[in-house]
């Protein structure tokens, strides 16, 4: 197959999956269509947003279809009568049932966030973060109805620096998915694609996110705690609370680091040991850790220090 021969028919949905699309759009792909999730209530105000995949494509005049499913008869029919050669999936939000993979004539292949089998399922850039890894990437796969344990096609690699959040490393694997896919096309066209059997034994899962996922155990290690922060930005977030003249205060914690020293002696998981202009010192079951930017319940975000002025926090006073 030359370049610009392939009936490709695009599905994604969030942030993540426009510089796949942008590329097959750059790249004068034959882009038949794009298909993403429904528009959906957002915000503190439940209004009514379309997802960043439709508004890239109706910004290039692509056609988009938002079904509710795509399970149904009527639109699995409707797909196959554009006779695609190959679906493209980058974090479309729906296990693709066997009637519509049997569409394309050479089936589907799907830019997964992480180095299958490891984290599969929805939130493997959150996880790799939260479990500490020190390295993720992408995998190209083969895709078969059960969820991420298609034949591996290509893997790229890169590293997770102590100061990336998952919002900065999924930026990251999204370029990378994008440098994935460009491969994998050349290989589809050039009939020399191997697929590779996934280990099993490897497996470990990553389920989307749920909010108590987010609540801070101070009995943990400095490092966890750390992890954990900017493993679940933006969601749910690192939370936590403080309770002082008989009153409770909710706060997410948005920026931490990692400091030299040990508890002091006496002083318990989740004490505040000192304060200062960079943050709040605090201890946890192993280490100190050092909170930088916090935000109250229908607040804003704020320096801690900041908070602690307001909110009359001082050393000695416990979270969680």
């Amino acid at each position: 197959m030359k370049r610009g021969q392939l009936r490709i028919v695009f599905l994604g949905t969030p942030q993540f999956a426009l510089p796949c699309l942008e590329f097959l759009l750059e790249a004068d792909e034959n882009l038949l269509c794009v298909i993403t999730k429904p528009d959906a209530l957002k915000g503190r105000h439940k209004e009514l947003s379309a997802p960043p995949v439709k508004l890239f494509a109706r910004k290039h005049n692509l056609p988009v279809f938002q079904p509710e499913t795509v399970k149904e008869k009527v639109f699995i029919g409707k797909i196959a009568k554009l006779k695609p050669d190959l679906l493209v999936v980058v974090a479309f939000g729906e296990i693709l049932c066997p009637e519509f993979l049997k569409v394309p004539s050479w089936g589907g292949i799907n830019i997964h966030a992480s180095i299958l089998p490891k984290y599969r399922g929805g939130a493997p850039v959150n996880w790799a973060i939260i479990k500490g890894e020190e390295k993720t990437g992408v995998t190209v796969m083969k895709i078969e109805e059960r969820l991420d344990r298609g034949g591996i096609i290509l893997q790229k690699e890169t590293e997770i620096l102590p100061d990336d959040d998952a919002l900065i490393l999924k930026e990251k694997l999204s370029l990378l998915g994008r440098e994935a896919l460009r491969d994998v096309l050349g290989l589809i066209k050039e009939d020399k694609v191997a697929i590779n059997k996934q280990d099993e034994n490897q497996a470990s899962f990553a389920p989307n996110l749920k909010k108590e996922d987010g609540e801070i155990s101070w009995s943990k290690e400095a490092g966890e705690i750390h992890n954990l922060v900017r493993g679940t930005i933006p969601w749910p977030g690192a939370y936590t609370y403080i309770t002082f003249t008989g009153r409770r205060t909710n706060f997410k914690i948005w920026k931490t680091a990692l400091v030299d020293g040990k508890n002091p002696q006496g002083v318990k998981p989740g004490e505040i040991t000192s304060l200062s202009k960079d943050g709040w010192k605090v201890a946890t079951g192993k280490g100190l850790i050092l909170i930088k930017e916090v935000q109250a319940s229908g607040g804003k975000s704020l320096a801690a220090y900041d908070f602690s002025l307001g909110h009359g926090i001082k050393p000695g006073m416990k979270l969680g």
